[in-house]
């Protein structure tokens, strides 16, 4: 081997180690720049919301709206049955929301307040960023989550800025003070407390409650009642107050005086806002009045 062949070899392994590193980072680069852009964290781009459904079929508009907040296509969904789900009904669950193509759905019941309370049943709600309780029976729903590891991780996912839906018992099992039955009088009994000072009625125009909403409010006026009728979502935007109509028909906000028997009603359609902090001020209205020859005429 020559001399000029030894001397000449460092100088072509430097030129192959370029080359190499040039090709390289033009493949990072094609890669990175033919990848789709990642959306921005879903704990960045929330706010601690609350999805109120009444039941009665979901619209898909009040769907979309729950994984929307949840973080779209970021998503970690948790997905709590108010019923003891069978393998058909597992099945259901999972696709009423696996169109929307979240990053994870995970189904959550437990068969009492004992499994609700270990930490290895609760791993899910660690994590997610949209809790939806469906509906079913109130008082299924209170055995096993009230005063437990669940209600706990409930209120932990909105105060990392996730969102909680819920309908018809889920709806119910929002507030401390719940509506557990009853047709013209309500029984009453203790819910998750995720909408301070509040109470909500589901089934509301549909089934006529506005009498039983009344009786817990005359009973209890430092509530605000929502009467949330069915195919329709109140939308509560809880650090600001703001509420949201989503859906196919009504809400009715219920606001006690100082009596409790003049009260304040207040019908929302969809579109409408109004403020959870405002209220209780009877001189200010709600944004769009309710046009009651529009709802004779339906």
């Amino acid at each position: 081997m020559s001399l000029s062949s030894v001397s000449d070899r460092p100088r072509r392994t430097k030129i192959i180690v370029v080359v190499v590193v040039l090709i390289a980072a033009g493949m990072m680069a094609w890669l990175t720049l033919s990848k789709p852009h990642s959306r921005p964290s879903a704990s960045r781009r929330m706010s601690p919301s609350l999805l109120i459904a009444g039941g009665g079929p979901l619209p898909t508009s009040v769907r979309s709206r729950f994984v929307e907040l949840a973080g779209g296509s970021s998503a970690r969904l948790v997905i709590i049955p108010a019923y003891e789900p069978d393998a058909a009904a597992l099945v259901r669950l999972k696709g009423f929301w696996r169109d929307f193509e979240p990053s994870s759905l995970t189904i959550l019941s437990a068969n009492s307040k004992s499994q609700a309370n270990r930490s290895e049943f609760i791993f899910p709600l660690t994590s997610a960023t949209g809790v939806w309780i469906s509906g079913g029976t109130q008082n299924f729903l209170a055995e096993r989550y009230v005063d437990s590891l669940v209600e706990r991780e409930l209120q932990r996912v909105l105060k990392r800025g996730g969102v909680i839906g819920g309908t018809s018992a889920g709806a119910s099992i929002m507030t401390q003070l719940m509506i557990l039955e009853g047709r013209q009088e309500a029984t009453l009994s203790r819910g998750l407390d995720l909408l301070p000072a509040a109470v909500i009625d589901q089934h509301f125009m549909k089934r006529n409650r506005l009498a039983r909403l009344r009786g817990v409010l005359e009973k209890h006026p430092q509530l605000i009642g929502f009467g949330i009728d069915e195919s329709t979502a109140l939308h509560v935007q809880l650090n600001s107050g703001s509420l949201h109509v989503v859906g196919n028909s009504y809400v009715m906000a219920v606001v006690p005086d100082s009596d409790a028997h003049s009260p304040r009603i207040e019908i929302l359609k969809p579109g409408d806002e109004a403020n959870l902090n405002t209220l209780r001020d009877f001189s200010i209205p709600v944004a769009t009045a309710y046009e009651f020859e529009e709802h004779i005429s339906e």
